[in-house]
C-alpha cells in the first residue's frame, strides 16, 4: 500500500499486511488488532521504538522483527520521513493562517530546580540549531512583553517540543491560569493541535503514560514519546539524535546530520544535480547494444545525483542525502512501468561501496533490501565478488537497523528464485564462520534447499547448533532439506546424527516433523541402517503404528532390514495389522505388502514369521481383483517354500480356485505358484 493508505489502515488492514508476509506472521494479526496498532500509530513510531512495539505484539523472532521493521521502512513516511508531497501538504495548511512560519520548533519547558531543566533543554536546543532547525527557546527570543513574545514565538513555529517533566505536568494541570507552561500548552493545543506536539520525556518518573493525568495526558497520552531521560552524555546524544529524527518527519525533512544549517535536503540535491546534467547530456548514438547504464539513468535523476554524488565528492553527508532519496523512490520505481529500465540502469557497484561505507551502510543495505525481491537485480547483485562479504560483515555492523537490513537481504535473495552453486558455496562458508550464527538459521534454512552439498563441510557444526527441546527452531528444516541428498545424509550418519536426534526428544514432541526427518534420511541407504541400527527408533516407530509405515518400507527395502530381523515378530504383526485394519486405504495395505515381499525373499527367520497369517491377511487381497493383487500373490510365492503356505494353497486348488480374469501380471504369477506346487 501506499504511504497515504498506510497512514489511513485500519489496525484490521494493518494485521491483513502483516500476514501477507507468510503464515508463519499469522499469529501477530490478534494482538495489532486488540492493541489497536493502525497506521496512524505506526506512522508516529519512532525506529528506536520498535523494540517496545514487537514486545507489545509478542514478536520475538528476529528474522519476524527484521522483516516487519523493513516493511514499516518501506511504507513512507511511517518511520523516518515523509514524502515530499506530504510536507508540501502540511506546510500549505498550516501556512493558511496567514502567519509565516519562521520556527520550526516551539520548546516548551519548565525551568526545574535551579534551572537545571533549562540548562538540559538548552542543550537540545543547541544540538537541534546547529543541525538546521529553527528553535524558539525563550533564552534566545524573549524581549520585551513576555507573553506577547511566547504566543508570537508559538503562532510562527511549525512544531511544539513539549519536555515532559512532573514539574512541568503540575503546572499544565494545575490552578494558576497565568502559569506560563499552562499558557504554552493551552495555546499550542488550539495552535499546532496534538498532531504537531511532540513529547519529550526528561523526567525518568514519567516514562509510564499511566503515571500522567490531567490535559496533559488528555492532549499528548496517546502520542510516542521521545525519551531524553537517560543520565549518560552518549544516551542524552542518542536521545537528540532519535528527537532530530522525529522533527525532520515532521517537517517532511529527509535525514539530515550536517551541523551547517546551509546544507541542503537531497530533493533540492537532486533538482540542482539535474540542471547541470541536463546541460551536458550526450546526443545518444544508435546503437544495437543495450544502452549503457549511465544512459539509461537520466529516465531517475534522484538515482543520478546519488550515483554522482558518490562519484565526484567526498561529502558523506551529500551522499547520505541523495542516497536517502533513492530509498524514498524504490518502492514506486520498482512496481512502476520503468521497473526494467531502472533495474538495468542501477548502480550496483556504487551500492556496495555505500554498504561498505560506515556512514552510509544503514541506508545503503536497506536499499539493498528492497532491491533484492526483484529476481532481475538480485542476480545482478549476486554476480558481484564482493556482494557476499559486504553483506555477511554487515550482519555483525553495531547498528542494528544495518543488521536487520542485511539479514532481510540475505533471506531475499536466498529464498526465490533458488540462488546458483557459485553463490551458496560462497555464502556458506561466511555465515558459518560468524560468531553467533542463530540470527541466520532462516538463511541457512533457504540455502539448504537451494544447494544442500554446499554445507557439506560443516555438518558437524550444523549439528552442535541443534538445539535441546525446541521443536520450533528452524534448525531442523536445514536437516530436513539436507536429507534429501545422499552425500549429505551419508555424512550425517557418519557424525552420529541419527543417534542425536534421538536424544533431543523430537519425537515426544512433534511426531509429524520427526517422521519427515527420518523418512528423509531412509531413502538412502547409510541414513536408513543408520536408523535401524537404532533400537530406540524401531521401539518408537512399531509403537508409532500407521504413520511409520513409509520409513518402515525403506527399512525394508534396504540392506538395513538385516538390523530388524532380531524383531521380526514386532515387524511381521505390524505389517500384518495394516493388511487386516486397512480401511479401504489401499496405500498402507502396499506399503505393508512391499515390506513384507522384501523380507520374505531375504531370510527364514521372516518366512517363517510370516507364513502363519497368510490365509487371515493375505490370501484376502489374493482373491481380490485389485492393483495389489500381483504383489500379494508375489508374497506368496517367496513363502511357496513353506509348509503352511503349501498347504493353503493345495487346498485352494482342490476347490477349484483358479485366476484366469483380470491382470496379466497375476494370472503369470498364479500359473508360476501353481507349476511350483505340481
Amino acid at each position: 500500500m501506499g504511504a497515504a493508505q498506510f497512514r489511513e489502515a485500519s489496525p484490521a488492514q494493518v494485521a491483513d499486511a502483516v500476514t501477507g508476509l507468510g503464515s508463519a506472521y499469522a499469529a501477530y494479526a490478534p494482538s495489532i488488532v486488540s492493541n489497536a496498532v493502525g497506521g496512524d500509530v505506526l506512522s508516529s513510531l519512532d525506529i528506536e521504538q520498535l523494540p517496545m512495539l514487537f514486545a507489545t505484539l509478542g514478536v520475538t523472532n528476529t528474522i519476524h522483527q527484521a522483516k516487519l521493521r523493513v516493511m514499516l521502512q518501506q511504507n513512507r513516511p511511517s518511520l523516518l520521513q515523509r514524502t515530499l508531497s506530504q510536507a508540501r501538504a502540511m506546510d500549505m495548511a498550516l501556512n493558511q493562517s496567514g502567519v509565516a512560519k519562521t520556527f520550526d520548533c516551539f520548546l516548551s519547558h519548565d525551568w526545574g530546580v535551579d534551572g537545571a531543566t533549562h540548562a538540559k533543554v538548552g542543550h537540545v536546543n543547541a544540538f537541534l540549531k546547529a543541525r538546521g532547525i529553527r528553535t524558539w527557546f525563550d533564552q534566545d527570543q524573549m524581549t520585551g512583553n513576555i507573553l506577547q513574545a511566547m504566543a508570537t514565538g508559538i503562532e510562527r513555529s511549525i512544531l511544539v517540543l513539549v519536555f515532559v517533566t512532573r514539574r512541568y505536568m503540575a503546572k499544565v494541570n494545575g490552578s494558576n491560569p497565568n502559569d506560563n507552561c499552562q499558557l504554552e500548552f493551552g495555546m499550542a493545543k488550539c495552535t499546532q493541535t496534538a498532531s504537531h506536539m511532540v513529547p519529550v520525556i526528561l523526567d525518568p518518573t514519567m516514562k509510564s503514560v499511566a503515571t500522567w493525568a490531567g490535559q496533559l495526558k488528555m492532549v499528548l497520552g496517546n502520542l510516542l514519546y521521545v525519551d531524553l531521560s537517560a543520565d549518560t552524555a552518549d544516551g542524552f546524544e542518542q536521545g537528540c539524535a532519535s528527537l532530530l529524527q522525529r522533527v525532520q518527519t515532521l517537517l517532511g525533512r529527509t535525514h539530515v546530520t550536517s551541523s551547517k544549517a546551509g546544507d541542503t535536503y537531497p530533493a533540492q540535491l537532486a533538482t540542482e544535480q539535474l540542471a547541470d546534467v541536463d546541460e551536458v547530456a550526450p546526443t545518444p548514438v544508435p546503437t544495437d547494444r543495450v544502452a549503457a547504464p549511465v544512459t539509461s539513468m537520466y529516465s531517475f535523476p534522484w538515482l543520478l545525483a546519488w550515483s554522482e554524488a558518490m562519484a565526484g565528492t567526498d561529502n558523506e553527508e551529500v551522499q547520505e542525502d541523495s542516497l536517502v532519496v533513492v530509498l524514498e523512490q524504490l518502492d514506486a520505481t520498482l512496481a512502476s512501468p520503468q521497473v526494467d529500465s531502472f533495474i538495468q540502469s542501477f548502480p550496483y557497484t556504487t551500492l556496495i561501496t555505500a554498504m561498505e561505507s560506515p556512514a552510509l551502510a544503514e541506508v545503503a543495505t536497506q536499499v539493498c533490501a528492497i532491491l533484492v525481491d526483484h529476481p532481475r537485480a538480485a542476480a545482478s547483485l549476486a554476480a558481484l565478488p564482493s556482494f557476499v562479504p559486504t553483506l555477511t560483515s554487515l550482519l555483525q555492523a553495531n547498528a542494528s537497523a544495518t543488521a536487520d537490513a542485511a539479514l532481510v537481504a540475505l533471506t531475499n535473495i536466498t529464498f526465490a528464485p533458488p540462488p546458483d552453486r557459485a553463490f551458496t558455496d560462497a555464502l556458506v562458508p561466511l555465515l558459518m564462520q560468524l560468531p553467533s550464527r542463530d540470527h541466520v538459521v532462516d538463511v541457512l534454512v533457504n540455502v539448504s534447499a537451494a544447494n544442500r552439498s554446499s554445507f557439506l563441510p560443516y555438518l558437524d557444526q550444523l549439528i552442535a547448533m541443534l538445539p535441546s527441546n525446541d521443536k520450533l527452531s528452524p534448525m531442523w528444516k536445514i536437516f530436513l532439506n539436507l536429507s534429501v541428498d545422499a552425500a549429505c545424509t551419508a555424512s550425517l550418519a557418519a557424525l552420529g546424527f541419527v543417534d542425536i536426534v534421538w536424544t533431543t526428544q523430537l519425537h515426544t514432541q512433534d511426531c509429524e516433523l520427526t517422521l519427515k526427518l527420518l523418512l528423509g534420511l531412509c531413502r538412502h541407504g547409510a541414513g536408513s541402517s543408520a536408523v535401524a541400527m537404532s533400537s530406540h527408533w524401531q521401539v518408537w516407530l512399531l509403537e508409532t503404528g500407521r504413520p511409520s509405515l513409509t520409513i518402515a518400507s525403506h527399512l525394508a527395502d534396504q540392506d538395513s532390514s538385516d538390523y530388524l530381523a532380531p524383531r521380526a515378530n514386532a515387524w511381521t504383526s505390524f505389517w500384518v495389522d495394516a493388511l487386516l485394519q486397512h480401511d479401504d486405504d489401499e496405500r498402507n495395505v502396499e506399503l505393508a505388502l512391499c515390506s513384507l515381499v522384501n523380507v520374505a525373499a531375504k531370510d527364514e527367520i521372516w518366512r517363517r514369521e510370516i507364513e502363519v497369517h497368510v490365509e487371515r491377511a493375505v490370501w484376502p487381497w489374493i482373491i481380490r481383483r485389485s492393483r495389489l493383487q500381483p504383489m500379494a500373490l508375489k508374497l506368496v510365492g517367496n513363502l511357496i517354500d513353506m509348509k503352511l503356505v503349501r498347504d493353503l494353497l493345495t487346498a485352494k486348488l482342490q476347490d477349484g480356485m483358479a485366476i484366469d480374469e483380470g491382470d496379466e501380471y497375476a494370472r503369470d504369477l498364479w500359473h508360476e505358484i501353481v507349476a511350483t506346487l505340481a
